[in-house]
């Protein structure tokens, strides 16, 4: 039985389902990497900017006006970061 990440995606190689571990990258490098995949990770914020997984936990959201944010941490790298949301929208309820 192939070895399971429960962060990885599973992939076909071979005509076998097999679970890659994610790149893990040390401090020091995640902080360029973050600048080069900042685009890619605001379009899918649900994994870690630094590493790819998807072993990331939420902090308590924070807001003032018209911003929102949240410290979030990594489980895997241990790196940390805040998310920043804007109000985009109002909606009647």
């Amino acid at each position: 039985m192939p070895q399971h990440f429960p962060e990885s995606e599973p992939m076909i190689e071979d005509g076998q389902i097999v679970y890659k571990p994610p790149t893990v990258y040390p401090p020091s490098d995640a902080k360029e990497i973050m600048a080069i995949d900042k685009e890619k990770f605001l379009k899918n914020p649900n994994v870690c900017p630094y590493c790819g997984t998807r072993s990331i936990e939420l902090g308590r959201l924070e807001a003032n006006y018209n911003y929102a944010w949240e410290h979030t941490e990594c489980l895997i790298c241990k790196n940390e970061w805040k998310e920043i949301y804007k109000l985009i929208d109002v909606q009647e309820i």
